[in-house]
């Protein structure tokens, strides 16, 4: 839907928007809408467990774009639902974050896409510890602690609770990712999450509970992925930075490229259904 003129930077982007909601949709309870035209992928969950209703889009810059987005957002503000738009574009425009203010959405965040090469990359080696271990996401049990931590880490807006039940199910058919959970003492402390593109690696969901930060888990959780990713045949990495963990990938050796996710919102109290 969006192209980069990039395969790499393509495969980021297509990542993004095909695994930020579930891939099976909630078993058809989310109702997506592709618009080629405008350039949106919508995808609503009023009627369906997701906590996620998103529209991820180019830059919006047309009047019929204009247009669809104001009727798109009005039910979300009329309502008083939690509501997330995503533009990704090359350009981080003032002239975008004032439209949407305009139409009752609040600027949240902008993201960045960063990617590493691979081939000069060393393995960082850590002294061992045996009240940590590292563990492939293999049963609903362990999803369940993976989302325990995904949730105490971050807030929700780009974040699809339903679809890492999803995601262990197709990985059981087909490689398409690999979920880690850092165990310490026997307790969820970190995730990291690999997909895997024709091209590119890509690295999502580095989180730490609020219980076990300031040790390095992080980190340590992102080099562990590196190391696989590398160790599977990758030449390059890639992953889409919030501010926080910007500073920390780029230590680590990934640099950004000009690919922005802004993010809006229409309100901060983005919590899952259940909560």
């Amino acid at each position: 839907m969006l192209k980069f003129n990039d395969p790499k930077y393509d495969e980021l982007v297509e990542n993004f928007i095909a695994y930020t909601t579930d891939p099976h949709h909630n078993g058809g309870q989310q109702k997506v809408k592709i618009d080629l035209t405008n350039k949106f992928h919508y995808v609503s969950s009023i009627n369906a467990p997701s906590n996620l209703n998103i529209v991820m889009s180019g830059e919006i810059t047309t009047p019929e774009q204009k247009n669809m987005a104001q009727e798109i957002v009005k039910p979300y503000l009329e309502q008083n639902l939690a509501f997330t738009w995503c533009t990704i574009s090359k350009n981080n425009s003032a002239e975008e974050k004032k439209f949407m203010e305009a139409i009752g959405l609040h600027y949240h965040e902008t993201d960045l896409g960063m990617i590493i090469n691979l081939d000069d990359y060393q393995e960082k080696t850590y002294d061992s510890h045996p009240d940590l271990v590292f563990k492939k996401v293999a049963t609903p049990h362990e999803v369940d602690d993976f989302r325990m931590v995904i949730e105490n880490a971050f807030e929700l807006s780009l974040i699809d609770l339903t679809k890492y039940p999803t995601l262990l199910k197709l990985n059981q058919e087909d490689n398409i990712s690999h979920l880690v959970i850092l165990y310490q003492n026997g307790l969820p402390a970190a995730t990291g999450h690999l997909y895997f593109q024709n091209n590119l690696a890509i690295i999502d969901d580095i989180a730490t509970h609020a219980d076990f930060q300031r040790q390095g888990l992080a980190t340590k959780m992102l080099n562990y992925l590196l190391t696989l990713a590398k160790n599977t045949g990758y030449h390059d990495a890639g992953l889409i930075a919030t501010t926080d963990g910007y500073p920390v990938y780029k230590k680590n050796g990934f640099e950004p490229i000009e690919i922005f996710f802004n993010v809006y919102i229409t309100k901060e109290n983005y919590a899952p259904k259940n909560s």
